[in-house]
């Protein structure tokens, strides 16, 4: 191996001997004895000449033998240099022929790249090869190697071979960052090394180009897949060793520079053969490291700004290019290196224009970053260093306020970017010490330069010395010494500061406004008069004063300062005294004179005096500071202890003085004021003194104050926790306003705030007046979720958790408050005390089961999901068994949690129960549910006899719903119940464990267990025990009657088969005659409770066993009459004060009567029954009842039970029976007239009339009197107006029977009829004539009446009176996106459909509303009818001139869009607008949703300024006009009414739905092109409407216009509840256009569709879809814009531009820019995109959320979009439609799409009806993370390390370009440097809860990948997106609702 010359090693690189200040950074040449080799005879010379020897290098390594640096790596390379010898054979030949060679190859290139690898046999190879050469000398003729361009390399990079390649570096030279830079760069050489200088000429390019352009040069080729994967790599490497790589490149590229144009000025030739090698992997390399690690380049900012070689014209262009790469990364290091070492040069006399304007460029660049204001300002200080420093600053100000004469063409472009670079130079945090340093820097030159002849620049160095001045107080010292030097300057300064005195003087520092500056003794520069002076003199005491605070002595103070070191530390900072000049200025003379007299009288010494003092300077005469300063220091004296306390008391109206100091504006004085005030109230004796003195005002209105200091929250609540110790204090406390702040406080950051909090609440609970407040303001869900969970955000505050315990326990003292709790997830647990758990002895070990005895089985697959308690004993659950619900889940895991506390003795320590005394056995704790039911039944299994009977009575308290119920039960509660019954016979006992048992027993379910367990046996038997008490009686009948329910369906009722093994009792053996003597007798004398459940249980003896002879025997008969005589059914006697409590008892006896009489008509079955009871008294008695007031749903077996015995009796029945006739009218008609009331059936409503016209048909007598008196007439008005013939015709009929008598006339007239019967005849319906006769049988009681009638049928116009009708706001009302939408229930709420409608009529101006022409329809969603009727007469009464309705009120949301903009009235009217009730693609039905909202003249939603109106009106309204005696409209036949109002004609037109859309369609669509392509019997087709309103469309235009088969369309019937169905078109919600198309896992056995499309409920939302494949709405819309101007005739004449909303993907980004279309990025919601449709700046447009349209109509249209694709693809199957040709699939076009333009791969998540106060929570947390994006990254690279860095995130903003108007909260944006995104957005377009949208995007336009599925794809996002949001933490949700 040859000897190494002049060279010594240094960490690998070469270092010139004896130069020890070279600037080499640590980079060298790396010099190889093969490149050696080449060296010139003379270099050789030269280097023994440097005295060299070659053996030793400088570490003692021989160079000659032993290894180098790079041996390991040339060993590994060594076979591989081997193998390609061979081949290089001829070039190295012809390589080392060529003279330039060697030189090349000095900076850094040969033919081979950076061939770094050669290895030692190599080299010896490669000399005898040489030496061959030298002897023989063959011609050789040259290789030359193929050129390529950039992109073309770059394109075959490996990324896998990259990958491997720097892991093997990494590996290699571990210790040796710097050398795996080289490596790295070796290895960008080596693969760009076909890249020649022709294809790269940069000096050429960095010359000639602008910045824009330069900015991208060299990686806009660079692959994105080799960028992320270089940036991953290189963000792991040290920032010294990127540094000193950075400044080694540029020593390359610098050196080729020098080359070239050397080489440049030798000529031509010259010029070629400079630089054959290209420099662009340096480059590459280079930009990499600075985009991904911008502070690589501010490591070397000093070196290039010091170092010569690095300056000069020639080399700005290469040094900008690398800040610019820089600022790609960090705009805050572009702007500091700009600053730093650019902005110098500006200044400079050698600075040419074309560097001026390039250094302008960048600083212009960085600033036009959108978030640059925000970045820059917020991180002016970066890394301790300012980033535009003071001198820089000033060279800025110079270069923008230069003299006029030296203006230059850049000075314009300075004045643009000054104001923000100003506003980064002077941001900062006042007061610290930096920024004082820099303001006295900024001070300086700004004076000096206020004082120059330039006036504009003299100008605003006066403003910013003024700034100077208000920002620090030693700037005024500082002007003190330097105005003699500067008094031009100074004068102008006091003059600015005279003129504007009132306003700076308030901005001015504490010494500095006021005397302070009047005292300078620059003043008197001034040429001012001494008025002059007093006016500023007077105006300055006006402001705050305050003094410099003099230090005080507290050497006197030996007490305070000896007893606490804190309060040492507090006062070391006063350390001077006051002198006897300043008492007078503290304070009040009185309080001050007071004071001494009390500090002589004091017995603690020289300390009181100083107390004295401090009051004295309390006073409110005294300075702020002083005040402030006198506050801190009794505080702090105060800590001293009760006598400290006593010290300050003694002096009179300090107390007063302190509560003022509350109301100051500093956080100190609060501070000190509330924490005194806290020490005051510690003490017993002041508490009422403080809590009068109006401290618990002040400190509510503290409390109440936003963004209030930790500490002083602190303070206050501490003080107050210290006031509420007395009673009567708490009752001032419990105030709502207080109480609302305290529980907010529990939620604080802060533990110490949230445990004053609970302690205050904990002290405010002791009181029982205060806890209704206390559950009224919320505190119980707030404190009972302190105590679930895991409590992470509490960890390490017992304080907290035990309070909370305490005031729920105090407020479960109460009943109801009790459920409340126990509702929010905590049961109240007996404390029994820990020898009581000693007795617990669980069971040996066995393979567990649950509860209820149901096995696990035993698998070793996975661990138990249920935790870490369960492994301990050894349970291992299959989280794939089936039969462990949740309850079996909780419970398990609740027992063996207290299982295992129990074993280890570590439920209860004898601690917690010391207090002896009665009240030692209420003592109770508080547990989380599961926790909670698990302790109890644990307690049950106890030997401890109390602590059974207490974990009894808590069962039976905590049995409030059906869920703790069935928790109980699957946790093992039943059973040792049901033993306890049965073995102890203690009453103490009994009576809980019976109580628990019957509360258990409300649940069907128990109840089965209950009897499995053979509870009845027990019962029974107990039972038949006389001497039970009366309670125990009533508990165990209401278990049995809660079992043996004879109102079920008592054998198929429960369970197959016995549990646990058990079997139950035979009920026949059980239920015998004495149990039945028992319950007769105990019938006969208890409570109308009793007697009821009594007779259940006899009734069930008659189901399970039909022996009557043991019930007969039992006295039956007295029990039945008992039951049905009760008093109560008498009226009341004083009706208004008993009411309410008849009410109840009615129900209560409702209850027993009905029990009776099901009992007595199963009896009567029985002959022998009947011999034994008379008939007659029975029947007298039901008949009252039938007759009484009793609840009609109870007299259903009283009617039975009647004609039941009446048949008995009359076996011959006949209508006029008295029996039959009295059921009639007092049970079947009023039950008849309900059904037709309140159905929601149209069948039941039919049957009830038909069933009613048949009644009174046959002449029923009374029974039109019945009818009426019942309230039937209204509902049978309603009924005619139903399009049902039959319920028409019987409802004419009846209404025709009642009319006979007069004196229902005028029932009939107000319930409506007159206008109803007008319509029946006007429409001469079948039933014209009879409705003609009742119309005229009706109004012949008065003539009027009869003219009236007249009237309204032959008069065309009716006239109408409008009224007024008084309402207020309802909450709520804020339109969405898309409207109002709530549930039709919040709907139908009396005024809030009316409120809405008179809000938008309000909001608009007078000519849209009077004598203008609106639109009101929709998608015939359940309550339109209602609805538009409403809105016909809200609209006539507010003056409006037309309304137009489609038929039925069926017009889809685009149809109205087209309607407002295409339709013209029979008078050339126009509408102006439109209501639009329609909820969109949500539900419909009458519990689901339903909507409205208004759309403006231009067919478009009202915009943002009309909604925003729209929703204060909401506010505010008190009043609405209505036509409410205008009939309803008959909107289901085409036509015009006409009425007259008090504002004239007014005319509702019903028209055709579809012929306005349908032509408008015509005209845009080719549609003999799309009837072609459907007629051929290649494709085929399917289209559903989901039953919306779409189905009213699709017949008319794919049926008959295209001549679609109706086969073709799926649920196209529009339907009120969609068939019930969720009218959303997407992959989840139609499930049956999914599964023809081939979608769905199903196979529906036949070939799909070549095409299928879906609408949503209101038509304006699609979904596109081939065979067996989905098409995305964001590439639905992309793929149309691609195709429109060749496949669409409207689009012919070319696109004005495109848009998309903000979350839908960038496919539609791609297509603008490849042809060159206007592109917008605008909020979700239409209204946006018809700002730029109505300014002819936009021509189609999209949404994700499967809305796509165009400017035809300003909505969006599914229906349109369905055409354009059948339009594409009838002009892609042109050839192929005739012929055996293939035809062009969905699938063929939007893979030809991907292929074309790239393909984005996208996902969205939709979480529907999540909690909004969650869902606001987790957008703060997004939108919190957001304010620091290397902390982002952080977390990000925490979850996934595949996922690339967050390059920006912000909150989506939008400024309209039409209107100016800006849309902010419009969506939270992360996007990542390889061009993903994460949005997440709130959707408003729900009814209900909140719609979290999770939107995910990745970009791949490598063709050959785009075929992955997409949730593959997107996984990495997907998975980083759930977890960086804590989407299951917020929402409770492990999966979305809705994946599209």
């Amino acid at each position: 191996m040859d000897p190494i010359e002049s060279v010594e090693y240094n960490n690998g690189f070469e270092t010139t001997n004896g130069d020890s200040h070279n600037n080499d950074h640590g980079w060298k040449k790396v010099v190889y004895p093969k490149r050696n080799r080449k060296q010139k005879p003379a270099d050789q010379a030269t280097a023994v000449a440097n005295g060299v020897t070659g053996n030793l290098i400088a570490n003692g390594t021989l160079s000659n033998g032993g290894d180098n640096i790079f041996r390991s790596l040339e060993e590994q390379a060594e076979d591989r240099h081997r193998r390609i010898l061979a081949a290089k054979k001829a070039s190295d030949a012809a390589d080392m022929s060529d003279g330039g060679r060697s030189k090349r190859r000095s900076n850094g290139y040969g033919d081979e790249g950076y061939d770094f690898d050669d290895s030692d046999s190599e080299i010896a190879v490669g000399k005898e090869n040489l030496k061959a050469e030298e002897v023989k000398k063959p011609k050789v003729k040259k290789v030359k190697k193929p050129k390529v361009t950039l992109a073309e390399a770059a394109a075959n990079i490996d990324v896998s071979n990259l990958a491997a390649f720097l892991v093997e570096a990494s590996e290699s030279y571990a210790s040796q960052p710097e050398i795996q830079l080289m490596r790295y760069a070796d290895y960008f050489g080596r693969s760009l090394s076909q890249v020649s200088s022709a294809h790269f000429p940069w000096v050429k390019t960095f010359k000639e180009s602008p910045l824009s352009k330069l900015i991208d040069i060299p990686l806009c080729h660079i692959p994105e897949a080799v960028y992320k994967t270089s940036a991953d790599w290189i963000n792991q490497r040290p920032i010294e060793a990127l540094g000193a790589f950075v400044l080694w490149a540029l020593d390359c590229i610098l050196a080729d520079l020098a080359v070239q144009q050397g080489g440049a000025k030798g000529g031509k030739k010259g010029a070629q053969n400079a630089s054959s090698k290209s420099q662009v992997a340096i480059f590459v390399a280079v930009a990499m490291v600075l985009r991904k690690k911008p502070d690589a380049l501010t490591n070397i900012l000093p070196t290039l700004r010091e170092n010569p070689k690095y300056q000069g014209q020639d080399k700005l262009p290469v040094t900008v290019w690398m800040m610019a790469q820089a600022s790609q990364g960090d705009i805050s290091v572009g702007l500091y290196s700009w600053a730093h070492n650019l902005l110098p040069v500006v200044s400079s006399k050698s600075c040419n224009p074309q560097s001026r304007d390039l250094i302008l460029q960048l600083v212009e660049r960085i600033l036009s970053n959108p978030k640059a204001r925000t970045i820059l300002v917020n991180g002016a200080v970066r890394k301790g260093e300012r980033l535009i420093p003071p001198p820089s600053f000033e060279i800025l100000v110079r270069l923008t306020f230069p003299a006029s004469s030296a203006r230059v063409k850049a000075t314009e472009r300075f004045e643009a970017i000054y104001p923000l670079l100003k506003e980064v130079s002077l941001a900062g945090a006042p007061g610290s010490k930096a920024m004082k340093q820099v303001t006295q820097q900024i001070f300086t030159f700004a004076l000096k330069a206020a004082g120059e002849e330039n006036p504009l620049l003299a100008k605003e160095a006066t403003a910013i010395t003024i700034w100077a001045l208000t920002q620090n107080v030693d700037c005024c010292k500082h002007w003190e010494n330097l105005y003699t030097d500067n008094l031009k300057a100074s004068v102008a300064v006091l003059k600015k500061l005279m003129d504007e005195w009132k306003e700076l003087s308030v901005k001015l520092t504490p010494v500095a406004s006021g005397i302070g500056v009047l005292e300078l003794p620059c003043l008197r520069l001034l040429p001012i008069s001494s008025i002059q002076i007093q006016f500023l003199t007077v105006e300055a005491r006006k402001q705050p004063r305050r003094r410099r605070r003099r230090e005080l002595s507290f050497s006197h103070f030996p007490v305070l300062i000896q007893s606490n070191r804190r309060l040492r530390h507090g006062f070391s900072q006063l350390n001077s005294s006051f002198d006897g000049s300043n008492s007078g200025e503290t304070g009040s003379d009185t309080t001050f004179e007071d004071g001494e007299e009390a500090r002589r009288e004091s017995s603690s010494g020289v300390g009181d005096s100083y107390v004295a003092l401090f009051v004295g300077m309390l006073g409110l005469d005294n300075d702020p500071l002083d005040r402030e300063q006198a506050i801190e220091a009794l505080w702090k004296y105060s800590l001293g202890g009760k006598k400290c306390v006593d010290a300050i008391m003694q002096f009179h109206g300090c107390l007063s003085l302190i509560v003022n100091l509350l109301k100051s504006d500093s956080s100190s004085a609060c501070e000190a004021a509330a924490g005194l005030i806290r020490s005051i109230a510690a003490v017993n004796l002041y508490r009422e003194s403080v809590a009068e003195s109006g401290a618990l005002e002040e400190i509510t209105a503290l409390l109440s104050r936003p963004s209030l200091a930790t500490v002083v929250k602190e303070q206050c609540i501490c003080a107050l926790w210290n006031l509420t110790v007395d009673e009567e204090i708490r009752e001032k406390v419990a105030d709502f306003d207080i109480l609302r702040l305290l529980i907010s406080f529990l939620e604080d950051d802060d533990v110490n705030v949230k445990e004053a909090a609970g302690g205050v609440l904990a002290n405010l609970a002791l009181s029982r007046s205060n806890h209704k407040i206390l559950v009224e303001v919320g505190v119980i869900p707030k404190l009972a979720k302190l105590l679930k969970g895991d409590n992470t955000e509490n960890k390490g505050s017992k304080i907290i958790r035990k309070e909370a315990r305490n005031v729920l326990l105090e407020l479960a003292k109460d009943e109801y408050y009790r459920i409340l709790v126990i509702e929010e997830g905590v049961v109240p647990i007996p404390i029994i005390g820990a020898d009581a758990y000693k007795s617990f002895r669980p069971d040996l070990y066995s393979w567990p089961s649950l509860p209820d005895g149901i096995k696990i089985e035993q698998t070793a697959k996975a661990p138990s999901r249920f935790g870490a308690s369960e492994l301990l004993l050894g349970l291992n659950v299959d989280k794939n068994v089936n039969d462990v619900d949740e309850a079996k889940m909780k419970a398990i895991v609740g027992r063996t949690n207290q299982q295992f506390l129990a074993r280890i003795g570590a439920i209860e320590f004898e601690k917690e129960i010391k207090s002896e005394g009665p009240g030692k056995s209420q003592q109770l704790t508080l547990l989380p549910c599961v926790d909670g039911v698990a302790r109890l039944v644990l307690i049950l299994g106890l030997a401890d006899e109390l602590a059974v009977t207490r974990a009894a009575e808590s069962i039976a308290d905590a049995s409030i719903n059906e869920d703790m119920r069935v928790s109980f039960m699957e946790a093992g509660a039943v059973k040792p119940l049901v033993q306890l019954l049965a073995n102890n016979n203690k009453e103490a006992v009994k009576l809980p464990v019976i109580r628990a048992l019957k509360n258990l027993s409300l649940s069907r379910t128990v109840c089965q267990r209950i009897e499995a367990e053979g509870a009845v046996w027990f019962l029974i038997n107990l039972l038949k025990q006389p001497e039970i008490s009366l309670s125990v009686t009533e508990h165990i009948l209401d278990i049995l009657a809660h079992i043996l329910d004879p109102c079920k369906e008592m054998e198929s009722k429960f369970y197959e088969g016995p549990v646990n093994g058990s079997k139950a009792d035979s009920r026949k053996e059980v239920l015998d005659a004495a149990v039945f003597s028992r319950l007769a007798q105990i019938a006969k004398t208890a409570s109308p409770n009793l007697l009821r459940n009594a007779i259940s249980v006899i009734e069930f003896g008659i189901v399970s066993n039909p022996n009557m002879d043991t019930i007969i025997s039992g006295d039956i008969t007295t029990v039945l009459d008992l039951a049905l005589r009760q008093k109560v059914l008498e009226e009341p006697e004083n009706e208004a004060e008993e009411l309410e409590k008849h009410l109840l008892e009615l129900e209560e006896a409702g209850l027993t009567i009905s029990a009776a009489s099901r009992l007595l008509t199963k009896l009567v079955d029985s002959e022998s029954f009947r011999q034994t009871i008379d008939v007659a008294v029975f029947t007298e008695l039901l008949r009252k009842i039938l007759k009484s007031s009793l609840p009609l749903h109870y007299k259903d077996w009283v009617a039975a039970c009647l004609v039941k015995l009446t048949a008995l009796s009359s076996p011959s029945q006949s209508l006029n029976n008295p029996i039959n006739i009295e059921v009639t009218l007092y049970k079947t008609i009023p039950s008849l007239v309900e059904q037709m009331s309140f159905s929601s059936s149209p069948e039941a409503k039919e049957a009830a009339v038909l069933e009613l016209n048949k009644i009174v048909s046959e002449g029923v007598p009374e029974s039109t009197q019945t009818l009426a008196s019942h309230g039937g007439i209204e509902p049978l008005v309603k009924l005619l107006e139903e399009r049902n013939e039959r319920c028409v015709e019987a409802s004419l009929s009846v209404l025709y029977n009642l009319s006979m008598d007069s004196e229902n006339h005028t029932a009939i007239i107000r319930a409506g009829a007159v206008p109803v019967l007008r319509r029946i005849v006007m429409s001469q319906r079948p039933q014209w004539e009879k409705a003609l006769r009742a119309a005229f049988i009706i109004t012949t009681t008065s003539l009027s009446l009869r003219s009236i009638l007249i009237f309204v049928l032959f008069k065309t116009n009716m006239v109408f009176k409008v009224s007024t009708v008084s309402t207020s706001p309802i909450d709520g009302q804020k339109p969405g996106t898309s409207g109002l939408r709530k549930k039709v229930k919040v709907f139908k709420q009396p005024n809030y459909l009316e409120n809405f409608v008179q809000a938008t009529f309000n909001a608009l101006t007078a000519e849209k509303v009077k004598g203008a022409t609106l639109v009101v329809s929709g998608d015939g969603r359940y309550y339109s009818k209602d609805a538009v009727q409403i809105i016909i007469k809200m609209a006539a009464a507010n003056g409006v001139r037309r309304v137009w309705v489609g038929k039925n009120t069926l017009l889809s949301t685009p149809a109205v869009s087209a309607v407002i903009r295409e339709r013209s009235g029979a008078d050339g009217s126009k509408a102006t607008g439109a209501f639009i009730l329609t909820a969109s693609h949500n539900p419909g039905g009458p519990t689901e949703d339903f909507g409205i909202k208004y759309n403006m003249e231009n067919g478009g939603p009202a915009p943002e300024s009309i909604t925003d109106k729209i929703y204060e009106n909401t506010k505010t309204i008190k009043e609405y006009p209505i036509a409410d005696d205008l009939p309803n409209v008959d909107i289901s036949t085409i036509g015009v009414t006409s009425f007259e109002g008090p504002d004239g004609k007014f005319d509702v037109e019903v028209f055709d739905s579809a012929d306005d859309y349908v032509k408008l369609m015509k005209s845009i669509f080719d549609f003999e092109s799309i009837r072609k392509l459907l007629s051929s019997p290649k494709f085929t087709f399917c289209y559903d409407a989901l039953h919306g309103v779409a189905g009213a469309y699709a017949h008319r235009i794919f049926v008959e216009e295209l001549g679609a088969q109706e086969s073709a369309l799926l649920n196209c019937t529009p339907k009120e509840d969609f068939g019930g169905g969720h009218p959303d078109p997407n992959l989840t919600y139609a499930k049956e256009l999914v599964a023809r198309m081939g979608l769905s896992k199903s196979d529906t056995g036949g070939e799909p569709p070549e095409f299928g499309a879906a609408a949503d409920g209101d038509a304006d939302r699609n979904m596109i879809l081939g065979k067996r494949f989905f098409v995305t709405p964001s590439d639905s819309v992309a793929i149309i814009a691609a195709n429109a101007i060749g496949a669409i005739p409207y689009f012919s004449s070319g696109l004005k531009g495109v848009a998309r909303s903000m979350p839908t993907s960038a496919a539609l980004d791609v297509v603008a820019k490849s042809l060159n279309l206007k592109f917008f990025e605008v909020p979700t919601g239409w209204k946006f995109f018809g700002n730029l449709m109505d300014a002819g700046m936009c021509s189609v447009c999209g949404e994700e959320s499967f809305g796509t349209g165009s400017d035809h109509i300003r909505e969006k249209d599914g229906i349109w979009a369905v055409l354009a694709w059948m339009s594409i693809l009838a002009h892609k199957n042109k050839g192929n439609i005739d012929g055996n040709a293939k035809l062009v699939s969905v699938e063929d076009i939007v893979r030809q799409h991907w292929a074309t333009y790239g393909r984005h791969y996208y996902t969205r998540y939709d979480y529907e009806n999540v909690d909004a106060g969650k869902a606001k929570e987790l957008m703060e947390h997004l939108v919190k993370l957001q304010s620091s994006i290397p902390e982002v990254n952080k977390i990000v690279k925490g979850i996934r390390s595949d996922v690339a860095n967050v390059a920006s995130a912000d909150e989506f903003e939008y400024k309209d370009p039409v209107d100016g108007s800006i849309s902010k909260h419009q969506g939270i944006r992360y996007l990542f440097e390889d061009g993903s995104r994460l949005v997440f957005r709130l959707s408003g377009t729900g009814s209900e809860g909140a719609t979290i949208r999770l939107y995910i995007e990745q970009y791949e336009k490598d063709a050959s990948k785009t075929g992955r599925e997409s949730q593959e794809a997107l996984s990495p996002l997907v998975d980083l997106a759930l977890k960086l949001s804590k989407m299951e933490e917020f929402t409770g949700r492990s999966a979305p609702t809705v994946i599209t």
